[in-house]
């Protein structure tokens, strides 16, 4: 059986051996941005938990691997956007595991993968890609059922982004690990997973702020209380920002691009553009609103995941 912090990978013949522990540090984080306000801020560097499975998809995966041995699958079948961090991270997975992966990838195929799928074949990925109008049913039982049962049967199906009740106690794990005292937990938002298990963890220790990475917030914030409603928290200590997605998912501007240099120049920080930038650039906002008010110490987790050549995704 899997000990807390700790990570197992099953070789293709049965066997087991430990990888690493999950723990991951804390990091005083000089930004003067967050100085000028009198916040302190620490980053929970979720970034430094493993080679290649790093960030959120390391909690999210973690539980769901484990369920995975347990019941003898052989199989994950998943869905994800061309640009999906998750889609790679399951591929990595699967090739570590020696599981099959099957990913159902959004939209046409182009003429040439970009170099995430291109990272996801090379992992031994199988892409099926889904035209948008069936893809928008991809939380429907029935049409997941036929999916799983075109598949060959004795698959594991894992939703959009990874988030379920098992990734729930992964992320929850962010929290649990956190040895200070903390007046707010703050947490980039892509389907909601993450900070659904932070918000569990966070009961009577801290309010939890989320920031959306894309439009819809509503969309988001139903998510969210979904995946509470599913581990039995009805906690009301947190909130979703939705001021700071930069035009959409996956999308940027020179502001956008101008801080995420300023931050890694002043803290040897490079917070990825996708999610990790907008959510800091949110965070130093609310500090200077005094939102969050002056003395308030902050823990920010560093949710994000190594690129297709291992380097952060950054804005040239």
């Amino acid at each position: 059986m899997l000990g807390r912090g700790e990570f197992y990978q099953m070789n293709r013949n049965g066997g087991h051996h430990r990888m690493m522990d999950a723990l991951s540090e804390l990091q005083v984080c000089p930004y003067s941005g967050f100085e000028e306000c009198g916040v302190r801020v620490w980053l929970k560097r979720d970034d430094h938990i493993h080679g290649e499975l790093s960030g959120n998809k390391f909690r999210k995966l973690r539980w769901n691997l484990r369920y995975i041995q347990q019941m003898g699958y052989k199989t994950i079948v998943t869905p994800g956007g061309a640009w999906s961090n998750h889609l790679l991270a399951v591929s990595l997975a699967g090739r570590q595991f020696g599981l099959r992966t099957i990913g159902l990838v959004r939209g046409e195929e182009p003429r040439n993968r970009n170099p995430i799928l291109s990272s996801c074949v090379d992992n031994g990925m199988e892409v099926e890609w889904v035209d948008r109008q069936t893809y928008r049913k991809r939380t429907d039982p029935g049409v997941v059922g036929e999916w799983l049962s075109r598949m060959g049967g004795g698959a594991y199906w894992l939703p959009e982004g990874g988030s379920n009740k098992l990734s729930l106690l992964g992320a929850r794990e962010i929290v649990d690990e956190i040895p200070i005292s903390f007046d707010y937990l703050c947490v980039p938002c892509g389907t909601g997973g993450t900070m659904a298990g932070c918000i569990w963890g966070s009961l009577g220790r801290g309010y939890v702020i989320g920031f959306a990475a894309m439009r819809n917030g509503l969309f988001l914030r139903n998510e969210i209380i979904s995946h509470l409603r599913s581990v039995d928290v009805s906690q009301t200590s947190w909130r979703l920002e939705e001021r700071f997605h930069f035009g959409g998912y996956a999308r940027w501007t020179n502001q956008l691009r101008d801080f995420q240099h300023r931050f890694a120049a002043e803290t040897g920080f490079c917070p990825e553009w996708v999610y990790s930038a907008k959510a800091l650039f949110g965070l130093e906002t609310l500090c200077r609103e005094r939102t969050i008010p002056e003395g308030s110490r902050v823990i920010y987790v560093v949710t994000q995941f190594h690129d297709h050549e291992g380097r952060w995704l950054q804005v040239e």
